[in-house]
């Protein structure tokens, strides 16, 4: 049996090893083959082309928590997003008792975190949906089309440090509630006594009410993470007979809500804003030698790799020959001395997703669990030094060099985050990072280096 191939592994650790001190390894690891399977070796470098450019705006935003806020920077100009969410309906759902009077109505938006000052104050205003949500969930939608600016339910200004809190299962809880006109209230209980009424379930509830658009109307430097929205009635009522021993009527409180879920649509807006001088800088702009990244929906580094090139040194070496690339190892460092030049709280990526441009939307919108290590791989921070190590990406350098490419494909560096489940700590789904985060990566040519090893069988 021929065990060329089965070297590849011990190849790429032994040359990871000594490959500091040698550009050409020919014929390592040779001597322990039979004839005929003969091996040799060459380490390279490739340089990867990289500039910062634009999501416009536009991202598959589909995650559970929605971000409200406007935040700015010196740097890297605004961000302000916002969202739009239809209710769930529990089947048949009605107020209790008879004689009802309505007290109060509330939207509540219950957040976990934030990012920014939280003395910082904040105006939310809250309109009333008049078109139901399509599920698109892209970031640049439009809240005007299903939206009428008329129609506002109720605003409230606050801080983050002035928000009542409670504590769930050792996470604390903050909320912020804005008053709705009562006549709301009277109007859902009038509609809960019609016999074909909206509270039978989601989606004639979506016709009645199609859901509410949630927005910050001035305000910079805060942004909360809305893990829970819920429309809350709060009325008495009368219960027959419900006193202790069956005897009196008595006056009861309760509430009538109508909560969001995963069943139902929600869609993040974001608007980034002041980014255009960001654009295009990397490793062609040598006194700017930066990458910049910022989220959600901002700006990200594009990479061309080289596979042009690395094609040509194959052939080059191939000629009577099988060859292969055994490890391409490529990583990306953060410009700690030059972030800290960033004057909004955004805080760094915890995950870097590296993507073929063309995979990216299918990748977020069929929830995907796992990448492929053909079109797309990860990394994590690594806090002490500031660096992303996408490790080998030679499954990658392997995909394209099969396929007939006119120029060498285009790869983004996305913020991502990531569902694990809690029990096993596997990978449930990546989603692109909603949550505000920045990094400026360092693009020089030493930066962006490709540490290549080609294989050559005989």
């Amino acid at each position: 049996m021929r065990i060329g191939a089965l070297l590849s592994g011990l190849l790429a650790i032994i040359v990871l090893v000594f490959s500091a001190c040698d550009d050409d390894l020919t014929g390592v690891g040779s001597g322990m083959l039979p004839d005929g399977d003969r091996m040799s070796s060459k380490t390279d470098t490739a340089y990867i082309a990289a500039k910062t450019v634009s999501l416009e705006n536009s991202v598959y935003g589909n995650v559970a928590s929605k971000m409200l806020g406007k935040l700015t920077d010196d740097i890297l100009g605004t961000v302000k997003s916002e969202f739009l969410t239809e209710f769930y309906c529990a089947e048949n759902l009605s107020f209790k008792g008879v004689d009802v009077v309505i007290d109060s109505v509330k939207i509540a938006l219950d957040y976990t975190s934030y990012a920014g000052d939280s003395l910082v104050p904040m105006a939310i205003s809250v309109y009333q949906l008049t078109d139901t949500l399509v599920p698109s969930y892209y970031t640049d939608i439009d809240p005007t089309l299903f939206c009428d600016m008329e129609r506002l339910l109720g605003q409230k200004t606050f801080t983050v440090d002035s928000s009542p809190s409670i504590w769930e299962s050792g996470v604390e809880i903050r909320s912020v509630y804005i008053d709705v006109d009562k006549q709301m209230g009277v109007d859902f209980y009038n509609e809960s006594l019609r016999e074909d009424n909206a509270f039978q379930n989601k989606d004639k509830l979506r016709s009645y009410f199609p859901g509410i658009y949630v927005t910050t109307t001035f305000g910079s430097g805060a942004m909360i993470s809305v893990a829970r929205t819920t429309f809350n009635v709060y009325y008495q009522y009368t219960d027959k007979l419900g006193n202790k021993d069956g005897t009196q009527d008595t006056i009861r409180t309760s509430t009538f809500s109508l909560i969001v879920t995963p069943e139902v649509i929600q869609i993040n807006h974001v608007e980034n804003a002041s980014i255009e001088h960001l654009l295009g800088i990397g490793t062609e702009t040598p006194e700017t030698p930066y990458l910049y990244m910022k989220s959600p929906a901002g700006v990200c580094p594009s990479l061309s790799l080289p596979i042009k090139y690395i094609k040509e040194q194959l052939e080059e070496l191939g000629e009577d020959s099988k060859t292969a690339i055994n490890l391409a190892s490529f990583s990306v460092k953060g410009h700690t001395q030059k972030e800290v030049d960033l004057t909004s709280d955004y805080g760094r990526p915890n995950y870097l997703l590296l993507i073929d441009k063309d995979s990216v939307d299918s990748f977020f919108r069929n929830k995907t669990s796992a990448v492929d290590a053909k079109t797309c791989t990860y990394a994590a921070r690594t806090v002490s030094t500031n660096t992303y190590n996408f490790g080998n990406i030679s499954g990658i350098i392997n995909e394209y060099l099969e396929r007939d490419l006119d120029e060498d494909p285009e790869f983004l560096l996305l913020p991502i985050s990531i569902d694990f489940n809690s029990s096993t700590g596997v990978t449930q789904r990546f989603y692109n990072n909603m949550y505000p985060s920045s990094a400026i990566l360092r693009s020089g040519k030493d930066d962006m280096r490709l540490n290549l090893i080609y294989s050559k069988f005989k």
